[in-house]
C-alpha cells in the first residue's frame, strides 16, 4: 500500500528528493555558467567572434527543444527500444 511505508520512507524520499533537487540545480548551473565563463577561451582558440560563440549556445537549446518533441513522439510511437539504440548509434 502507498501510505504503508512509515516514517523512515518518507524521510529516506525526502533525502532523495533534495539530493535531486540540488544535482540539478548545480548540473545546470554548470551548464549555463560554463559558457560565458569558456566563451574568451573558445573565441581565442578557433578565432569565432564573441558573438558567434555566444549565440551557439541558445541555438544548441533551441535545436535540443525541437528533437525532444521529435524523440517524445517516437518514444509514444515505438518505444524506447529504437530511441535509445539510434542515440547509442549516434553516440559511437
Amino acid at each position: 500500500m502507498p501510505g504503508s511505508e512509515g516514517r523512515g520512507g518518507r524521510r529516506l524520499r525526502r533525502r532523495g528528493h533534495r539530493a535531486l533537487r540540488l544535482s540539478q540545480v548545480t548540473g545546470w548551473g554548470i551548464v549555463y555558467y560554463a559558457v560565458p565563463v569558456l566563451n574568451p577561451a573558445i573565441t581565442a582558440e578557433t578565432g569565432w567572434s564573441t558573438g558567434v560563440t555566444a549565440a551557439a549556445f541558445p541555438a544548441g537549446l533551441i535545436i535540443s527543444a525541437v528533437a525532444g518533441i521529435c524523440m517524445g513522439r517516437t518514444l509514444d510511437r515505438r518505444g524506447p527500444r529504437t530511441v535509445m539504440t539510434a542515440g547509442s548509434a549516434l553516440g559511437a
